[in-house]
């Protein structure tokens, strides 16, 4: 027999049962149409920062270290590294560039708030691959140069040439030099304007902290990508770079500042590609993705196509006899089991081979819910290249395999005789695999189930916990720099308002990484060395927020608590400062002198970063006069209306010179904190769904094919009067064994993934028993419903007979 033989005989089996044929390859191609989706995902994410020429030699330098008492594990570096780096002969090429603040950026009439605004040098376009579309980088090396993107061309020019325009931001003029293309979407880090790394010296002035800013190799304010010649270890890199910054440190003995006494520095090289998929480091500048995500993508992958396969065996199997009345007369002709087993497994690829092609067409027509979902522009034209072919073939075989190869032992196995003498019962080994089959399709839906439950259940407690003050109401303006020098006025008329609370202002807020300070404490003889975060805010801070006083007083303008500062009481606890109020710190400069700090409260913890991380402790200090800021707080009453928000518009509008408001209300902020965790949860409800679908399919299938090999225990009972509830109830627990042990392992599987992800919260719950209660009813009953659906209908049209 050969293959066009085998493939023709699958075929008349399919056409001769087209109603299970259709129903099996409708399960199987959504089934791999979601499989598809799942894959492309996770090779979106894997393939973050690889599009670059030569990636494997593309470094980005981070910092690992001390300061204070705080650990280093920082992104940025010092911005006078890439001269060392540039130096040394192991080094190709070297680049660096410092993300510049949201600020407005105005062309002739129009403008926009723009946040990706860097200044760095020409080499990012050699090191990452970009190429212009017009003009040159000769003039990059001076100051007020700008190169823009493509989209921000288009944005800011639409069809004018830009080169040679000039635009303004934050009072200095760039002239446009060049355009580039953008950033590739899996990318680490995206700019719009890259501006000349020169222009720094205009921005903060040829001064004495100008140098130090410039030239110091404790102060991390840069990015730093270093491309290595082809074979350099690593390893031994770093420690020549290391060895190279302590002699130089060595030099710098005539007089040790503040930072070269508390800070200490090591510089390690990350390869780029695994930037995305690493989370430890503090100055990120764009979000990664937690590998537990994508191995929880996979598994959910796996799973769907193993259950999938079930799917199709249930099916294939449905009504054994008829096949296997089949395979015996095939096997009367001469056919051999191994003929059998051929024609079989061919049939299950060739559905195999339909629903993959299927599954392509369903990928791409659910595509725009995953894109929607995750901001992505997935389609089924990324599998490309052999190894893409490669994995759709593969995932093809499998399905295959997965389905074929029971349906094969079993019609191979059975005697001819057997069949024509009606003597054929379903063996013990068969049921209990049969029994198998049916554990494992309950436990893929009840493992997605719990898994769904126990996402939902954290990210519901991350979104209701208490973060220890009063979010809602609060409205945020995010580039409040832009009235920086009208911010008096500004929040005496915006108070004025009715709806309006209070006003203040700060750098930071809750959700979001805080500058670090290092203070002197003494204690008793010992004089420590601390390092803290530092919030500078303006007086009302604390007020605005709804934070409580546990002690002394809240910052006050009046009473010139510029020089005070407010701690949370872990900074009390881990400190160990038994008389807060009685202390002080003590904060040395670079020319020797110090300042005192007076501790003037202390407040009550609250999260002032993500419930990933335990909570430090933590400073607020007043901002002085001159002082920068960041954010404008309003708190509202729950009088304010739209028209509130409105009239705060237009007031920002006359003291910010009509630059557009940026705002947002800080407890959406807060939630949008665990935007990535809460995307997962939606496209595992998602998978979850779709699979609870194939489960019923699957399950009709199973309560069929447990009626048909039942059907003469079935008769003899109703024959001597056993009711239908009590056969219904013999039905339904006839796999229990298979059930419990199913239940046992998705539990249990389900419980420890959980605990994987939920490591990555500090603060966290814990699942109630009563959800693993209500997924384990929900299958159980579905199942139940089933078989009373299918055997009410089976009695309804057959006559109870022991004879057939």
């Amino acid at each position: 027999m050969n293959l066009i033989y085998y493939i023709r005989s699958a075929y008349r089996s399919l056409m001769k049962n087209k109603g299970y044929s259709f129903i099996n390859i409708a399960g199987l191609s959504f089934g791999l149409g979601l499989v598809i989706i799942i894959l492309l995902l996770v090779k979106y994410e894997l393939n973050y920062d690889t599009n670059y020429p030569d990636a494997d030699n593309i470094y980005r330098v981070i910092s690992k270290g001390k300061f204070g008492t705080s650990r280093i594990n920082d992104a940025q570096t010092p911005l006078a590294l890439s001269d060392i780096l540039q130096k040394m002969p192991e080094t190709e090429m070297v680049t660096r560039f410092i993300p510049g603040a949201n600020k407005f950026i105005r062309f002739k009439s129009a403008g926009f708030n723009e946040k990706k605004f860097f200044f760095g040098d020409k080499y990012i376009f050699d090191i990452f691959g970009l190429k212009l579309i017009s003009g040159s980088l000769d003039s990059l090396t001076l100051p007020n140069k700008v190169v823009i993107t493509e989209n921000t061309s288009k944005t800011y020019f639409r069809n004018t040439n830009p080169l040679g325009q000039t635009i303004t931001r934050g009072g200095i003029k760039y002239k446009i030099i060049a355009v580039c293309n953008d950033m590739p979407p899996a990318s680490h880090f995206h700019f719009d304007f890259l501006a000349s790394i020169e222009t720094t010296r205009e921005i903060l002035g040829n001064t004495y902290e100008y140098k130090r800013w410039k030239n110091n190799l404790h102060l991390r304010n840069a990015y730093t990508y270093i491309k290595l010649k082809p074979g350099t270890s690593i390893r031994t890199f770093e420690k020549k770079l290391n060895k190279i910054i302590q002699q130089r440190e060595k030099h710098n003995t005539a007089k040790k500042s503040i930072t070269s006494k508390t800070i200490k520095l090591n510089f390690r090289l990350q390869p780029v590609k695994s930037i995305h998929l690493r989370l430890y480091l503090t100055s990120e500048m764009e979000e990664g993705t937690n590998p537990v995500h994508l191995v929880i993508y996979l598994a959910i992958a796996l799973f769907i196509l193993f259950i999938t396969g079930i799917n199709f065996i249930n099916i294939t199997t449905l009504y054994p006899t008829r096949r296997l009345k089949e395979s015996s007369i095939r096997k009367l002709y001469g056919a051999k089991r191994r003929h059998i087993v051929l024609l079989t497994i061919t049939e299950a690829f060739i559905v195999s081979a339909i629903a993959t092609l299927s599954g392509l067409v369903i990928a791409e027509l659910i595509s725009p819910v995953f894109n929607s979902l995750f901001g992505l522009n997935l389609h089924i034209t990324q599998i490309n290249g052999l190894q893409d072919i490669g994995i759709v073939i593969l995932i093809t075989f499998a399905a295959g395999i997965i389905s074929g190869i029971y349906p094969a032992k079993f019609f191979s196995e059975i005697k001819v005789i057997s069949i024509f003498k009606k003597q054929y019962n379903i063996n013990k080994s068969a049921f209990i695999l049969r029994g198998t089959i049916a554990a494992g399709h309950l436990f893929v839906v009840l493992f997605l189930s719990v898994l769904t439950i126990g996402i939902w259940n954290q990210i519901t407690y991350l979104k209701d916990h208490n973060p220890g003050f009063d979010p809602e109401n609060i409205y945020v303006i995010n580039n409040g720099f832009s009235a920086h020098q009208n911010f008096s006025n500004l929040k005496q008329e915006l108070l004025r308002l009715k709806g309006v609370e209070n006003v203040s202002a700060s750098m930071s807020l809750p959700g979001e990484e805080y500058f670090k300070m290092t203070f002197n404490y003494k204690s008793g003889n010992k004089n420590t060395k601390i390092t803290i975060p530092v919030n500078h805010v303006e007086c009302d801070y604390l007020e605005t927020l709804g934070l409580k006083l546990k002690k002394g007083t809240y910052l006050n303008c009046q009473m010139k608590d510029s020089m005070g500062i407010v701690l949370n009481e872990t900074a009390i606890k881990e400190l160990k400062i038994k008389k807060p109020l009685e202390s002080h710190f003590e904060i040395q400069t670079s020319d020797g002198n110090s300042w005192k700090i007076n501790i003037i409260g202390v407040v009550n913890d609250f999260h002032f970063e993500p419930l990933t991380k335990k909570i430090q402790p933590l400073g607020m200090m007043l901002l002085c006069n001159s002082g920068y800021f960041r954010y404008i707080t309003i708190k509202l009453n729950d009088s304010y209306s739209g028209k509130t928000l409105k009239e705060i518009d237009s007031i920002w509008n006359k003291y910010s010179d009509n630059e557009p408001i940026e705002s947002f209300f800080l407890s959406a902020r807060l939630k949008s904190a665990y935007s990535k965790d809460d995307k997962m949860f939606k496209a595992i409800l998602i998978f979850t769904v779709f699979s609870y679908f194939i489960s019923i399919l699957g399950f009709i299938s199973l309560s069929l094919f447990l009626i048909e090999v039942k059907k003469k225990k079935i008769a003899l009972a109703r024959t001597i009067g056993i009711s239908n509830n009590n056969i219904i109830r013999w039905l339904t627990f006839s796999f229990w064994k298979f059930m419990l042990v199913s239940i046992a392992m998705a539990v249990a599987l389900a419980y420890v993934v959980l605990s994987l992800w939920l490591k990555n919260y500090y603060y966290h719950t814990t699942i109630p028993t009563g959800y693993y209660v209500i997924a384990i009813f929900a299958v159980i009953l579905t199942w139940s419903v089933i078989i009373i659906i299918q055997y009410r209908k089976t009695t309804r049209t057959q006559k109870p007979s022991l004879f057939k």
